[in-house]
């Protein structure tokens, strides 16, 4: 009698795991994959914006130097540029607008017996912000306004002074062991939009010396043309 207690003791204990068990791994995993819902649903929120609206740049410039005190011997010279940017709205009417870009700002120096092409890229990193404005709604027509830190990767001098130190030793030469490597600057200017194509005119004014012995900064005016890669769809 008593082995048949037993018996039936071990039985019921044996169903009941078998039923308590699975019910039990079935609220874990369910706990489980709510948590991994939830988790999933704040890294995009988080990163919603990522990959949205990121577009190409490319573009031309005319680079220069102003408030030089060799401004008889400067001229305009052309240069090129790409980039990638990010668009990030801010609000109904406001947009902003990061991103990389290479630049070339190339400079004449020039005189009576030679001239200099003083070449440099640059690294910059602009922050734009982008306010529509009320008129030709078809074309996105917006006023550009931001600010450019640029870091200096090359610079590369064209030309021989020795007919100019020849004449006139206490001439002076831009040299590019006396650049600064650094520059800070604003911009701004226009843009539009037409379907994917971006276009925008811009001016940019430096704040930092370009030659550490001479009181000019840079400037450049700039025509640029960008593509979207990803662009976020609008909702329906």
């Amino acid at each position: 009698m008593a082995a048949l207690r037993l018996f039936l003791l071990l039985s019921i204990f044996e169903l009941s795991l078998c039923i308590i068990l699975p019910h039990h791994n079935k609220l874990l995993s369910q706990d489980f994959s709510i948590d991994s819902l939830v988790d999933l649903n704040i890294y995009q929120n988080r990163y919603e914006y990522l990959l949205d609206d990121s577009y190409m740049v490319i573009g031309v410039n005319s680079a220069g130097i102003y408030s030089s005190n060799n401004f008889r011997n400067l001229s305009y010279a052309p240069g090129l540029s790409i980039g990638l940017e990010q668009l990030y709205p801010l609000g109904k009417n406001i947009v902003l607008n990061g991103g990389i870009h290479f630049i070339q700002k190339n400079i004449n120096f020039e005189s009576s017996r030679t001239k200099i092409n003083l070449s440099n890229i640059y690294f910059e990193i602009p922050a734009t912000a982008a306010l529509e404005l009320p008129i030709f709604k078809d074309f996105d027509l917006r006023l550009l306004f931001g600010a450019t830190a640029g870091l200096r990767i090359h610079s590369n001098v064209r030309g021989n002074y020795n007919q100019i130190l020849v004449a006139n030793p206490e001439a002076f030469v831009y040299n590019t062991i006396d650049y600064n490597r650094f520059d800070f600057g604003w911009h701004f200017g226009l843009g539009m939009e037409y379907k994917d194509y971006i276009f925008r005119i811009r001016s940019y004014s430096g704040f930092a010396k370009l030659d550490k012995k001479d009181q000019g900064m840079l400037n450049t005016f700039q025509f640029e043309v960008g593509y979207y890669l990803f662009r976020k769809k609008p909702q329906r």
